[in-house]
């Protein structure tokens, strides 16, 4: 797991070769002892049954879909391989010091890609920055989850150097999440940057401050690339060619949803029936595979089984979080809070959990997040 967190925002490849050797580990290890798995995999019951809720319902959705072979594969992919590092990390790692390894390698695999990212906007002014990765969306997708971490570790750090060191990494993030030129990506982290600084922040004086200074670096980033200039200016252009294709992409889905309101039209399947069915005469791009929102494809997928489990998976992560956040001031919380934010805000306007980069890296931190809660309970309870 070290592995893959090391090469989460570096290499699809390599990564992926970490979490096949991690999936390995874990069904052996699961052969040998498997009396403890339901308790290893249940740090808070009521989180883990809104997780089942959304597995159990795609599964579903899978087994009645058109075909039914090609969507339980998408499901086996989607539920099983890509949350490795969820069930990885709640059955087998038992140590704080190990946890936060893990956190500083992936912390230290988005810091590589981002100064790849500020490189490629140096050398390349007229292209959207990807990094390693190649392409811009698994990247925006890495920093809607990981840059808000900064800013919290930033803020509550207790030594100077550790404060220096986070405020220089989240500065690296926010300029190469500006360069990837992903607008809901920037809305996300925005979004979850105010409302994690608010909820971290003793003093209103302070926040306040921290917030116009955030602002002053974002006018201050984008000033500096018209190609920005533009991006920004048409977040709010209705006839912008990205805004008016995602409008008719979302008309699509709901209309797939409603011809299929209970199980939709099958996990896997989207793109079958958005192609040969559901495109709008309008939609100039005509090769597309998902419905550039996480909430309209699990609507028009999964239907209102798996549309209303993802909701409630969001709302419940969202309440358990700051519900823990206020009573106990665990950071844990407070850093489970942002990457769900982050991840789902920016998933209203891209499928970012269809993306395999970021599914993996987001199943994966929120189980160290959870995971570090169960142990700050236990110790409590000892």
């Amino acid at each position: 797991m070290c592995g893959f967190a090391l090469f989460s925002s570096i290499s699809i490849a390599v990564g992926n070769i970490f979490l096949s050797l991690s999936l390995a580990g874990l069904l052996y290890r699961c052969y040998l002892r498997h009396d403890d798995l339901l308790e290893r995999l249940c740090p808070d019951r009521k989180v883990m049954l809104v997780l089942a809720a959304v597995i159990a319902a795609a599964a579903l959705s899978a087994a009645f879909s058109g075909d039914i072979l090609w969507g339980l594969r998408v499901f086996g992919d989607h539920y099983f391989y890509r949350m490795t590092g969820l069930f990885a990390v709640l059955i087998a790692v038992k140590d704080k010091k190990r946890l936060w390894i893990l956190v500083e390698l992936a912390l230290a695999s988005l810091l590589i890609n981002n100064l790849h990212c500020l490189w490629e906007a140096w050398v390349r002014p007229d292209h959207r920055a990807g990094g390693f990765l190649g392409f811009y969306m698994p990247t925006a997708g890495a920093l809607s989850i990981e840059t808000t971490l900064l800013l919290i570790f930033g803020i509550s750090a207790k030594r100077l150097r550790d404060r220096c060191l986070c405020w220089g990494m989240f500065l690296i993030a926010v300029l190469a999440l500006l360069y990837t030129e992903t607008r809901g990506a920037w809305i996300a982290v925005a979004v979850a940057a105010v409302l994690s600084s608010a909820l971290l922040a003793q003093s209103k004086k302070k926040c306040l401050l921290a917030c116009l200074a955030a602002l002053l670096l974002l006018i201050g980033g984008v000033s500096m690339s018209h190609s920005l200039q533009m991006r920004m200016v048409s977040i709010t252009d209705r006839d912008f060619q990205s805004n008016s294709e995602r409008i008719l992409i979302w008309t699509s889905a709901w209309h797939m949803f409603q011809d299929h309101p209970l199980l939709g039209v099958g996990v896997g399947q989207y793109e079958r029936a958005y192609q040969t069915e559901y495109i709008m005469p309008a939609a100039k791009e005509r090769q597309l595979g998902h419905a550039h929102s996480n909430v309209m494809q699990m609507f028009a997928e999964r239907g209102a089984l798996g549309g209303i489990a993802f909701l409630a998976m969001w709302g419940y992560l969202t309440w358990f979080s700051v519900r823990g956040w206020q009573k106990g001031r665990e950071l844990a919380y407070l850093a489970l809070f942002a990457m769900v934010t982050g991840m789902m805000i920016q998933g209203l306007t891209e499928y970012n959990m269809g993306n395999s980069v970021v599914a993996k890296l987001f199943w994966f931190s929120i189980a160290v997040a959870l995971q570090w809660i169960r142990m700050t309970r236990e110790e409590v309870k000892e």
